[in-house]
Order: C-alpha cells, then structure tokens, then sequence
C-alpha cells in the first residue's frame, strides 16, 4: 500500500484477493505463484491509480468491412 497512497486500502486488498485467486487457479507452483501474483496486482493497481493507460481501450480502431465478396 506504500506503492499506491492515492487508493483506498480497499481496492490494494481487492486486488490481491483476485490475483492469489487467479494464481491458484492457473495451476502454478507454489514458488512461481508469489511473483505472479504481485506482477498481476501491481499491473491492476497502476491501472486503477491512472498511471498506466488501459492501451486495449486508449484509440479502437475500426476496420471497413466490404459489403460486397469477391
């Protein structure tokens, strides 16, 4: 909570909640599941703080579909 002073307690813990669940879930080894986890976590948390752009939603590009097959 130290790295994110700008976000409630609430949301560092929600976060973690997720990413051991998500860590679990993947079926790691118990010793990868720790770096994993805190690689997720901070990843969200910049997200969620503003410190990173969500690049997936940052400029959609829309493609022309042609209405006629050649």
């Amino acid at each position: 909570m130290r790295d994110f002073p700008a976000l409630a307690a609430a949301d560092v813990l929600r976060e973690l909640s997720r990413a051991k669940e998500a860590v679990m879930g993947f079926g790691l080894d118990q010793s990868e599941q720790l770096g994993v986890a805190e690689l997720m976590t901070r990843h969200q948390l910049l997200l969620l703080g503003g410190d990173v752009p969500d690049a997936a939603r940052l400029d959609p590009e829309r493609h022309q579909r042609s209405t006629s097959a050649t």
